[in-house]
């Protein structure tokens, strides 16, 4: 996926492979789609991961674990406010 990014939030409670850079949620502007992104290589490159997508195979692979529709439901409240910042 190619395009703007709209930063929503950083986690500083989730880890990545960078500990001096928190996980960030990102909205992938033309798409709509939220990213998990994890910063690395002294914030020079980035991973996006489809938030979405990881819960849905999560989904499969643990049936019931997670309620993925509620899930999916509050990421897209949240991302229509382009998020507040840290949280």
């Amino acid at each position: 996926m190619s395009g703007e990014y709209i930063q929503l939030c950083e986690m500083a409670e989730v880890r990545g492979d960078d500990p001096t850079h928190p996980a960030q949620l990102v909205l992938e502007a033309d798409t709509n789609r939220v990213m998990l992104r994890l910063i690395n290589e002294g914030g020079f490159a980035c991973a996006d991961i489809d938030l979405l997508d990881l819960i849905e195979w999560l989904d499969r692979v643990a049936p019931g674990a997670i309620n993925r529709d509620a899930i999916a439901r509050d990421l897209s409240v949240f991302a229509a406010g382009k998020g507040s910042g840290r949280h």
